[in-house]
């Protein structure tokens, strides 16, 4: 497993020359201390952060453009991170420069001592770098380093990213190629077996009519035999005549069709669903909004209601306020609240209406592209009856050739008997192809029978479902073996894939949160310090069990930047000792902690006259 050792990072945010030895398998919390403007915010404690996610991935946490990061006196940064493998005996040093306007960055990567000349490019040193973690940045920014912004957690994630997670931890991926190489193969039998049947027909046919012609050569003179044949021959041309008509009259309906196609217009639906994933995201923005003003409204009236009054000088002041506010500020906070959530509450049931109108759109243009594939289908049909027509008329006209080559031949033979076997050694052949077909035909079906046998019990039915619950009974197994770590009385209990009666598979995931093992309750049901510290326990496990799937690679690394939101100091001060002693490589950023608070190990970030440094 890779582990961090050392990082360095020049001009970068207001940090003109840092640098950190890593203090690996225990918990390093990070405080601040900015004696420009007094507090710990601003320090630059979350700049350490941001240079481990650029140094891995070339991107920072908040996805902020160069010019935002390079030091506002400087015209370029630099960050290198050196990381080693004790598992793979390896070592990697990122060494990233980024210069402002119009100069590339430059990446360099130096693996076991050499520098990696492979590497041309920015965007394939990142995949380089990615490759010999194993990780992906998804997972980089999901499970190892926790930002504050960072909103995901994977039991409140779709079920697709559940599955995702699932498919990685049991390297349930490796069937994939394998269904999918079954389902070419079945392909791949099914044209074999059309085409057997093809011919199976084909010959089947010519036998029949070989025999009727076999029927009429023999038991008649051959004036009568010839005079068969020349009806025959009307006969068939009749047919033809009438398949050839019906075609006309095909060709008229596919033209009125392709007519009716042209008219259909279908809207481009990229546009309505990307308005439709624009307003959501407005829409749940506004719900966080009015929610927080909901929240500062409750503190400030909980403020007002322990208001007191002098009994001398009769003036109205907050004991213990929160929000750390008079009387007078407290009740201009609230109005201010309640106004901005009735003007946030308007616009969000304005894009509410138009989320409707949205969907509408979207719906309007899946009615019209139904109609157009109906249309299509139509089309297609019409084109095959034609081609069938054609093929027939094709067939009779060499009916009608070969019954002339008959009449000739028989005229200018009237020795029937040689004609006799010549019908009957065809007729033979014919047997003999039928016979050769119909074996190949059996082959084939056996195949098909073995491809649909492992399709089915390789795939979501079988072996498939068995990896993906057997991943839910690990993941479960895991957080709650953590979350004992925790001390806490809380566990999960996941609920994974379901083969139903009729052979489908049910792969919704659904998570359930019990207190001393009983009253199962949706994950969300929870308040936020008990969601919290399942979050956690989730992301260790995670973290855990991708790091085993990686062979050997993986990330000894936890960055966690105000992730305990919900938790109060005490809680967050045991979680801090535990850390400690899980043996993970874990640093840490929070302010909800006591005055009186001590861990063992403490990174302090100090700002002063404009500049951020390492102490």
């Amino acid at each position: 497993m890779w582990r961090l050792k050392h990082i360095s990072f020049k001009d970068f945010f207001s940090h003109e020359q840092s640098e950190y030895e890593f203090k690996n398998g225990t918990c390093t919390l990070i405080v601040g201390e900015n004696r420009d403007n007094g507090g710990n915010n601003g320090a630059g404690k979350s700049t350490v952060f941001e240079a481990i996610a650029v140094a891995l991935t070339n991107k920072s946490l908040r996805d902020l453009r160069k010019e935002s990061f390079i030091n506002r006196e400087a015209e370029s940064c630099e960050i290198r991170l050196d990381m080693e493998n004790d598992v793979l005996n390896s070592t990697l040093t990122v060494t990233r420069q980024f210069f402002r306007g119009n100069k590339p960055a430059r990446v360099e990567l130096i693996e076991n001592g050499e520098v990696n000349t492979n590497v041309v490019s920015v965007d394939e040193a990142n995949k380089r770098v990615f490759e010999l973690i194993g990780i992906s940045r998804d997972d980089l920014l999901r499970y190892f380093i926790i930002s504050q912004d960072n909103k995901y957690t994977f039991f409140t994630a779709g079920d697709t990213e559940k599955k995702e997670v699932l498919n990685r931890i049991t390297s349930a991926d490796m069937i994939n190629p394998l269904i999918d190489k079954l389902s070419a193969e079945r392909k791949d039998e099914e044209r074999q077996r059309s085409e057997v049947n093809d011919k199976i027909i084909t010959v089947t046919a010519k036998k029949k009519t070989l025999e009727e012609q076999l029927t009429e050569l023999i038991g008649e003179d051959d004036g009568e035999e010839i005079k068969e044949l020349e009806n025959k021959i009307r006969r068939i041309q009749s047919k033809q005549a009438a398949l050839t008509e019906e075609n006309k009259d095909i060709a008229k309906r596919i033209e009125a069709a392709r007519k009716e196609l042209d008219l259909l217009t279908v809207p481009d639906v990229q546009d309505l669903i990307f308005q439709r994933r624009t307003i959501r995201k407005d829409v749940d923005e506004i719900e966080q909004r009015i929610a927080e003003n909901k929240r500062i409204y409750r503190m400030a009236q909980g403020d007002l209601d322990g208001k007191i009054k002098c009994p001398e000088c009769g003036a109205e002041f907050i004991k213990d306020s929160h929000l750390n506010l008079s009387v007078e500020e407290t009740e201009g906070v609230m109005e201010s609240a309640k106004q901005e959530n009735k003007k946030l509450r308007s616009k969000a049931d304005k894009l509410t209406v138009s989320l409707e109108e949205v969907k509408s759109k979207i719906d309007e243009a899946g009615e019209a592209e139904e109609r157009r594939q109906k249309k299509e289908r139509t089309i297609r049909q019409l084109n095959n009856m034609m081609s069938s027509n054609a093929d027939a008329i094709a067939s009779y006209e060499r009916m009608i050739q070969n019954t002339k080559k008959e009449i000739k031949t028989m005229k200018e033979n009237s020795r029937k008997s040689e004609m006799i076997k010549s019908l009957k050694d065809k007729i033979e052949k014919c047997d003999v192809d039928c016979r050769k077909y119909e074996k190949e035909k059996r082959g084939i079906e056996d195949e098909l029978e073995m491809i649909n046998y492992w399709s089915y019990y390789l795939g979501k039915a079988g072996f498939m479902t068995y990896l993906a619950n057997r991943a839910v009974s690990v993941l479960e197994g895991t957080v709650n073996s953590y979350l004992k770590k925790f001390k806490s009385p809380l566990s999960v209990n996941i609920n994974g894939f379901k083969v139903l009666r009729d052979g489908s598979v049910r792969e919704k995931i659904e998570v359930f949160a019990l207190e001393n093992g009983l009253n199962a309750e949706a994950f969300m049901s929870k308040s936020g310090g008990e969601r919290g510290r399942i979050n956690l326990a989730g992301v260790i496990s995670i973290q855990h069990l991708i790091n085993m799937s990686t062979n050997g690679r993986g990330l000894d690394l936890l960055l966690l930047d105000e992730s305990f939101a919900g938790i109060d100091a005490e809680g967050q001060e045991s979680i801090i000792h535990i850390l400690e002693n899980l043996g993970i490589t874990v640093l840490m950023i929070t302010q909800n902690v006591s005055s009186e608070f001590n861990n063992d190990n403490k990174l302090l970030v100090v700002k002063e006259n404009g500049v951020s440094r390492i102490l």
